[in-house]
């Protein structure tokens, strides 16, 4: 897991018990922010060749947190500052969920401030890196947020050109593009020769060709998918010599060896990266895409259409029609998972899963009973099949086809894999309808269309049990918000009860040693939990006595580790500190339901324990 402290550095510990060191969130950084009117500028959140973002406070009773873009005039050139007019341009005119919204820019004699909405989760980069890999319903699930934003600037001519993790945002579970710094207004047909973008995630055509078009966006979106699925991007290097013989080279992208990921994951990763961008996915293609199914994103139309469903469901469903009945529990289902990730509030999304639980088992009941249709219609046509194939000798191609057909109903029989059963089922059914547009009138032709018909209703069941299967995994996974798992992803946090705190402040000795120890879960566990953070209150009590001295004591050495606190920055606690509603106004202490919160780095430098010695961690 990914431990980022206040100075933006980042270290991957190895899962396991680690010795850990606590410091506050307002490390000074060495460089004073600029002075902007209505807003107080804190800590440097990073930079560029021309800009330098900072976290920001408006000024007065609202407190907004903010992301401030500091642009020194005398750093840009004639091509930034058409960059720079241009981003102010194309953010002035979009509002979108998924982009970050521009609230205003200002100006004065040294520089420009573009004054952005604050993403308190950090970018996809860190999250992905403190989790390895991403789970593929999660890389799924970001997925159709990203294309949900890209199809709203296709619409507006509107490419990017620097697409990429580091400049994807996420506000609690929803992700946002940011940086439009290299972003232009392109038609379909428009071409551009300037290159511009990050060459990790640059696609083919603006190395090798120098002349490319938007389609260069979808390429970076296939990278931006592999990395997300296997924690690197498919021309990760050590070198830029390297990179540059794999972005000329004529080899197809592969998958990693032995990966793991649906059959539509693979088929859009594969035509996402084709170096052809002739033969890449459309724009089209790809918001139509099986794996992006923007239909069944996550949105505040996900519970309407689900209600409207179910509600057919149940009608068929009294009126004795099993079939149409299943059919539309299952596409209610479909609209009710997106319809509990978009819910925030935890009661709410409680009861929606509730009753989920009870749709999915009449829907498992109904299942059942149509299995046992099936199979009865299914031995009833048994006659018909064996005439068929008897009718067949002399068709090798036909009697092939029968011959899939009896595996498909092999493998679904078994069990063991019903995804490759389908896939059985859509290569004979193929073949099939092939032979039936050549076959000529007569009995052999009633019979292949009666089987037709037959082998159609069982690949249709057995989607239908795969889509159930998948609704009960995804809502039995979903007990975590992803904005939870977001905020752990960029640090772990140490929590203590406001009211041991208070104690402590006020003076009172813990009689327990004071060391403290954190665990991580394994990394399955980090896919699906937050970290846990396991550690001796009174490792620290002691040391939070002092709090309002604002002194630093050293954690003494013990069997199980070492642990120090920087208080300097945290101030005085006042047990009349009223607990704000909005959570992001009080920046330290931070107040989260009840609990003081302060960030956890793995301690790897022992000077951290020296009082003043900014951490020093590797990359």
């Amino acid at each position: 897991m990914t431990l980022i402290c206040s100075n933006n550095v980042a270290y991957s510990p190895r899962p396991g018990n680690f010795d850990v060191a606590v410091v506050s969130m307002a490390s000074g950084s060495g460089f004073a922010p600029p002075k902007l009117a209505d807003f107080i500028l804190t800590e440097r959140l990073g930079s560029g060749t021309y800009a330098t973002v900072y976290k920001a406070y408006r000024k007065g009773d609202s407190r907004e947190v903010v992301a401030v873009k500091v642009v020194g005039k005398k750093t840009l050139n004639k091509a930034a500052t058409e960059n720079l007019l241009t981003e102010i341009e194309i953010l002035k005119t979009v509002r979108h969920p998924h982009i970050v919204q521009l609230k205003d820019f200002q100006w004065d004699a040294e520089n420009i401030y573009l004054i952005l909405e604050w993403c308190s989760g950090g970018d996809l980069s860190r999250f992905i890196r403190s989790r390895r890999i991403l789970p593929e319903r999660v890389a799924r699930r970001f997925l159709q947020q990203i294309a949900c934003a890209l199809q709203f600037l296709h619409e507006r001519n509107i490419s990017h050109l620097d697409l990429k993790p580091q400049n994807i945002l996420l506000s609690g579970s929803a992700l946002k593009l940011a940086d439009f710094g290299f972003a232009q207004y392109m038609s379909p047909w428009d071409e551009q020769s300037v290159l511009r973008g990050s060459p990790l995630y640059m696609a083919p055509e603006m190395v090798c060709r120098r002349q490319y078009d938007s389609r260069v966006d979808l390429w970076s979106v296939g990278v931006i998918l592999y990395e997300a699925l296997f924690g690197r991007a498919p021309f990760a290097s050590r070198s830029y010599v390297e990179l540059e013989e794999k972005i000329r080279s004529n080899q197809p992208i592969e998958l990693p060896p032995g990966a793991r990921v649906s059959k539509d994951c693979r088929d859009l990763l594969l035509r996402l990266l084709e170096r052809n961008p002739d033969a890449r996915i459309t724009f089209a293609e790809f918001f139509t895409h099986p794996f992006v199914d923007l239909e069944h994103m996550p949105s505040a139309e996900s519970l309407v259409k689900a209600k409207e469903l179910v509600l057919q469901a149940v009608q068929k469903d009294q009126e004795g029609e099993r079939s149409s009945a299943l059919s539309l529990y299952c596409s209610a289902l479909e609209h009710f998972v997106p319809a509990i990730h978009y819910e925030t509030d935890r009661q709410r999304k409680d009861a929606l899963r509730q009753k989920v639980s009870q749709y999915v088992s009449r829907a498992e009941e109904l299942k059942a009973l149509v299995a046992s249709d099936n199979r009865l219609s299914f031995e009833e046509a048994r006659t018909s099949r064996d005439i068929l194939r008897e009718m067949s000798r002399d068709q090798p191609r036909l009697l092939a086809a029968l011959e899939m057909a009896s595996t498909a109903i092999a493998k679904e029989g078994s069990g063991l894999d019903d995804h490759e059963a389908l896939d059985v089922y859509q290569q004979c059914l193929g073949e099939l309808l092939l032979v039936l547009a050549a076959e000529p009138q007569g009995r052999r032709r009633e019979l292949l269309h009666g089987e037709i018909k037959s082998l159609m209703s069982r690949a249709e069941y057995l989607k239908k049990h795969i889509k159930m299967q998948e609704t009960q995994r995804d809502v039995s996974l979903d007990r975590e918000p992803l904005a939870d798992s977001v905020r752990s992803s960029c640090c772990l946090h140490l929590k203590l009860p406001s009211s041991d705190v208070l104690s402590a402040a006020r003076g009172k000795r813990p009689s327990l040693r004071t060391y403290g120890k954190i665990y991580v879960p394994s990394w399955e566990q980090r896919c699906c939990s937050l970290a846990i953070v396991i550690i001796w209150k009174a490792a620290l009590q002691k040391q939070l006595a002092r709090v309002h001295e604002g002194r630093i004591e050293e954690g003494r050495q013990g069997k199980r580790g070492l642990c120090a606190l920087d208080l300097k920055e945290l101030g005085a606690l006042d047990s009349s500190t009223p607990c704000p509603e909005n959570r992001e106004q009080v920046s330290h202490p931070l107040w989260l339901d009840g609990y003081h919160e302060w960030n956890i780095v793995p301690m790897r430098d022992k000077s951290l324990l020296n009082p003043g010695v900014t951490p020093t961690l590797e990359q």
